[in-house]
């Protein structure tokens, strides 16, 4: 991120509306996450619901096709391309409460449909899925409060057990807890 520096501050204070406007346009144009932020916050033409199930479509849209030989590869490109739509949605709305459900749907999709495949000699996938797993526990157990333990208990205990049983050889997610329970 660049610095503001007090000459940049003071030479954008001294332009126009007209020019704000102009220069608001263009960036919005080029840019999708400026646009997507502006739209949240300003016109108020999206809420977080919207931006949600944007998310939820974009997640989907990535496991659309994965079919070839070695499917870790394309399962890793699919987490790491659904990884970077919710992050887009947490830097645009800050609802950490739905950033967890977008990271319980992903993980859902990949432990209900392609569990199978963990612990092979792909270890690329295996590492994308503990990743995304281990967050999802620490947004749940550092930034979300305690309340909504309960609403994820069952899922991260699930994908944890899986985890541990199928790639426990990563010494990842050997460290990682075995449930959530130990944090109430």
């Amino acid at each position: 991120m660049p610095k503001l520096t007090s000459d940049f501050k003071q030479a954008i204070s001294s332009l126009s509306p007209a020019e704000l406007k102009k220069i608001i346009f263009r960036f919005s144009r080029n840019n999708q996450a400026m646009y997507d932020t502006l739209s949240f916050e300003y016109v108020k033409d999206n809420t977080a619901i919207d931006l949600f199930e944007e998310a939820k479509e974009d997640i989907e849209f990535n496991f659309d096709d994965l079919s070839g030989r070695v499917i870790q590869k394309k399962l890793a490109k699919a987490i790491g391309n659904s990884v970077q739509s919710i992050n887009e949605f947490k830097k645009i709305t800050k609802d950490k409460k739905l950033e967890a459900d977008l990271l319980v749907f992903l993980l859902k999709i990949v432990f209900d449909t392609y569990s199978k495949e963990l612990g092979t000699c792909w270890s690329i996938f295996d590492s994308k899925v503990a990743v995304t797993t281990n967050r999802l526990y620490n947004l749940i157990t550092k930034k979300l409060h305690q309340d909504f333990l309960l609403d994820y208990e069952e899922d991260i205990n699930k994908f944890l057990n899986i985890l541990k049983k199928e790639c426990s050889h990563l010494n990842y997610v050997y460290k990682m807890p075995n449930t959530l329970e130990k944090f109430k």
